[in-house]
């Protein structure tokens, strides 16, 4: 992609497809923010992914932090993402459930991305 912006929209694209499709958690943007959100049109609206793209010297690092089960209250010490007004969450905390299978979230994270971009993965 020449852009990274469209790049880093896409990378919301498919961690909202992860939540919404495969997980049944409502997941989507938040105008004005990056990320993936829920309950993005409602006061109380919640970060479960953040993201981002570096560009420099030619080369690309790539970030994607998808909340599965980590512990929440280390938030509590930072403002995530330098927003001081939001919460975060996880999958785990919005389906009430603390055993998420790490894997099968991941498994799910890589078909996305390679239906995304069009490739297979060998194994």
């Amino acid at each position: 992609f020449s852009s990274r912006r469209r790049h880093t929209r896409l990378q919301g694209d498919w961690s909202s497809d992860v939540c919404s499709s495969d997980l049944g958690i409502q997941a989507g943007r938040y105008e004005g923010y990056t990320g993936v959100w829920i309950d993005s049109d409602k006061p109380n609206a919640r970060k479960i992914c953040a993201m981002g793209v570096k560009c420099g010297r030619w080369v690309t690092m790539h970030g994607l932090a998808l909340n599965v089960r980590n512990d929440l209250s280390y938030f509590n010490h930072i403002v995530p993402c330098g927003i001081t007004d939001k919460a975060v969450t996880s999958i785990a905390n919005e389906l009430a459930q603390s055993e998420i299978a790490m894997e099968n979230v991941e498994q799910r994270l890589i078909f996305r991305l390679s239906e995304c971009f069009g490739f297979h993965r060998a194994d």
